[in-house]
């Protein structure tokens, strides 16, 4: 003989919803604490320190040649001279508008020019 149980159907919703309920957390506590044990590998920590590095550099060069005379093209006559005294000298040339523009452009057509032919060994 069958024995016939009767479920009520608000049980069974509520028993669906539990072992739904259930299986989401069991899902969601397994990805959660596989993702927290198995963290990336940290590619980006080196490679900042290398771009600090780099940035540093740059920034100790550029005070240097802001603040210090040298040689650009000694070929063609172009000197860097520290930015101090390039603002007093751009003043004082700068008084006489026309002087100064004058000699921008002769210093700015002399910059541009194009350089020497080189020199063909086997032509000697």
């Amino acid at each position: 003989m069958k024995m016939k149980v009767n479920m009520n159907p608000r049980f069974r919703a509520g028993a669906g919803f539990l072992a739904l309920l259930g299986m989401l957390l069991l899902g969601v506590g397994l990805s959660w604490g596989w993702i927290a044990r198995t963290p990336p590998p940290s590619l980006d920590a080196a490679r900042v320190k290398e771009r600090i590095a780099a940035r540093e550099e740059t920034r100790a060069a550029d005070q240097k040649a802001l603040a210090t005379a040298g040689v650009v093209d000694a070929q063609r006559g172009i000197y860097r001279i520290p930015i101090q005294d390039a603002m007093k000298l751009m003043r004082e040339k700068w008084k006489n508008p026309a002087a100064g523009r004058a000699d921008l452009m002769q210093r700015l057509g002399r910059a541009m020019a194009p350089p020497p032919e080189p020199v063909n060994i086997y032509d000697l």
